[in-house]
């Protein structure tokens, strides 16, 4: 769920390693997710 949250985040125009601090998740975990 956060993870799937994070990404609209990011595909809405939030830096990913903002994203990872907002959940709470590791900004490399953040990134992978973004790109597949």
């Amino acid at each position: 769920m956060k993870i799937e949250a994070a990404v609209k985040l990011v595909s809405a125009g939030t830096s990913p390693s903002e994203t990872a601090i907002q959940f709470g998740l590791g900004r490399s975990t953040v990134y992978r997710e973004c790109t597949g």
